[in-house]
């Protein structure tokens, strides 16, 4: 017999029920701009359940005060609405982050939940948004990754946020709140490896946002014209980098970029390092410096990288940002993945029969359309040519040798620069081809039927350099049911839905949610390379896999496994749904109150 039922039923009734309360807690404050209200709690439950509350509940604490037997409290810097999800959370064991309008609650409860000590309530929330919440994540991530850096309480949503941002640097730099990023939280960005943009890119951010935070410097200096810069404004503008100046590489900056956007600020670099940058581009065959050097830092490498033609890594990382679509596996550091070039039309041949041969049955899938443009000639070989060299650039294991030897004739190749942030311009290379595509959970068999899923997407890219959200389209399936049409050698419509059969070029919104091609397409293209990936997860793992590990995970933080317990016992008690009465809240609120139709934190 399980007795824990039983427990469980008692417990809650003292949240709706019970009378013998003796503390009393006053949240908000004039002072905050925070209307006031009072909860009534026990002081045993308080002190279980937390211990912040099993240090303020102290007779020694001067944070508490006491009349007679009760203890009086305040918080004058959290929500009434916050505290009363909270106090709910310590009586039950629940927590429900679905209702609506819960979003503008999830920063204010992260950091109250924080205060208290709730430590399961704090990794679940974090849980929850990393899960669920990434359309609102992207939204808000510069406001929310301010937060998570400042406390280690916070760490998981902290993590996440850092590899979001490197994955796709555009969500933070390319927004207008980025010069408004605390000091600390941008400088643990730069710091990262794996923070995909190019080291010139970072530099002119850095700038942007350096002379933003100093007013004199905002309202009177000229970033593009240093030579009208006073001693006065370099002696600033060093001060606000000097921490930053340790992690960017300047030895990756190609030399006719470091002399037009670098050199002119070179009163605020080391002289250790303004000498060894000399060297290294003004002598023939010079070596980096050594190994032990301050500034010699390894090459970034970010975190998703994709042998492509067509896309660049900061692509990768926007596309496995799509397959996630908030599942459970994104939590997880070691779900990396891998995409394994299986198929290349213009080297492996472009026929149905070889896609077929070459990736039916391997799994999740990513296809890529390099689509011939209207007003291009099938055979200008020229523009085929710039197109593969401006892509090369990407390759980030030839730009790490071509540092290494300083051989002059490849090293051209990383001079190619995504963009160059100067008063607020973005100068981008003039490549506009467009590239589009479909992620496939499921295998191609030949099966020539229907597959059914709500993970495919299809999409697509209008600029192979830009990763701004102006320049692409995501369109998620809408209709399940005919998510994928795989089809076998007899048939060239295969593809996604009725909406990108890229054998037949033909491109008609039906079943997914977005048109992704101009309208002066006309539904049809013409498709001029193409290049399939294998989707592969860490341990060689599907994407259901670690979903089933995090939400095993999950649940055990959740209490998921008694669930079901607590729904019962809360039947057999009969416990009210209404606040109304609730001894618990002398505020008035006669909202109904779902209070077990969620999700169990114990």
């Amino acid at each position: 017999m399980d007795l824990t039922k039983g427990l469980l039923r008692d417990i809650c009734k003292l949240y709706y029920e019970s009378d013998d309360y003796n503390v009393c807690i006053t949240v908000g404050g004039e002072d905050e701009g925070i209307e006031t209200e009072t909860f009534k709690a026990h002081s045993v439950i308080l002190r279980s359940r937390s211990k912040y509350f099993q240090n303020v509940l102290s007779n020694k604490n001067d944070e508490v005060k006491k009349d007679g037997e009760f203890f009086l409290l305040k918080k004058p810097n959290i929500y009434p609405d916050v505290f009363r999800l909270i106090l709910k959370y310590i009586y039950t064991g629940t927590c429900n982050l679905k209702e609506p309008d819960m979003q503008d609650m999830y920063v204010p409860l992260l950091l109250a939940a924080g205060e208290l000590s709730l430590l399961d309530l704090v990794k679940y929330i974090q849980l929850h948004i990393i899960a669920n919440e990434q359309s609102w994540l992207h939204e808000n991530i510069i406001h929310v990754f301010h937060i998570v850096t400042h406390s280690t309480t916070f760490s998981l949503l902290a993590n996440h946020c850092s590899e979001l941002i490197c994955e796709i640097p555009s969500l933070l730099f390319n927004t207008p709140s980025f010069t408004r990023l605390e000091k600390l939280s941008l400088l643990t960005i730069i710091k990262r490896d794996n923070l995909c943009l190019d080291e010139i890119d970072i530099w002119n951010y850095l700038l942007h946002w350096a002379i933003n935070q100093y007013p004199l410097l905002n309202s009177c200096t000229d970033i593009s014209d240093a030579s009208s810069w006073t001693k006065k404004d370099f002696i600033e503008l060093e001060n606000i980098l000097k921490d930053f100046l340790p992690f960017i590489r300047f030895f990756q900056i190609p030399g006719d970029q470091l002399y037009e956007f670098v050199w002119p600020f070179k009163k605020i670099l080391p002289k250790q390092l303004k000498s060894q940058l000399i060297k290294f581009h003004m002598i023939p065959n010079s070596e980096l410096p050594s190994c032990d050097s301050n500034f010699n830092l390894s090459l970034r490498v970010p975190k998703y990288k994709i042998d492509s033609l067509y896309i660049s890594a900061r692509h990768a990382g926007i596309l496995r940002s799509w397959m996630n679509k908030g599942s459970k596996s994104e939590i997880k550091k070691k779900d990396v993945v891998e995409f394994k070039l299986l198929l290349r039309g213009s080297k492996d041949g472009m026929d149905v029969k070889t896609f077929h041969k070459l990736c039916d049955n391997k799994g999740p899938t990513l296809v890529l359309i390099k689509i011939l443009e209207n007003n291009h000639d099938d055979g200008d070989e020229s523009n085929d040519n710039s197109n593969h060299i401006i892509n090369k650039r990407h390759t980030i294991g030839d730009v790490s040798e071509n540092l290494k030897n300083n051989k002059s004739d490849n090293f051209k190749v990383r001079r190619f620069s995504t963009s160059n942030i100067i008063n607020n311009t973005t100068i981008t290379s003039g490549d506009t081809s467009i590239v589009i595509g479909g992620y496939n959970p499921l295998d191609w068999s030949s099966s020539d039927t229907y597959k059914q899923t709500n993970d495919s997407f299809i999409f697509s890219f209008t600029n192979p350099l830009i990763c701004d959200s102006n320049e692409y389209i995501l369109s998620r399936v809408q209709n399940s049911q005919y998510a994928i049409r795989d089809m076998s050698c007899k048939y060239n419509n295969l593809g996604f839905g009725h909406d990108l059969w890229w054998f037949s070029g033909s491109c008609t919104q039906q079943y997914y949610g977005k048109r992704i091609l101009p309208i002066t397409y006309a539904g049809t293209f013409v498709m001029e390379d193409y290049e399939v990936f294998q989707v592969i997860y860490s341990n060689g793992k599907s994407k259901e896999n670690f979903e089933e590990e995090i939400l095993e995970e999950s649940e055990s933080v959740s209490g998921g496994e008694v669930k079901g317990e607590m729904k019962s016992a809360a039947n057999e008690s009969n416990v009210s749904n209404e606040r109304d009465g609730s001894i618990l809240n002398i505020g008035s609120d006669d909202k109904s109150d779902d209070s077990f139709g969620e999700i169990i934190i114990l």
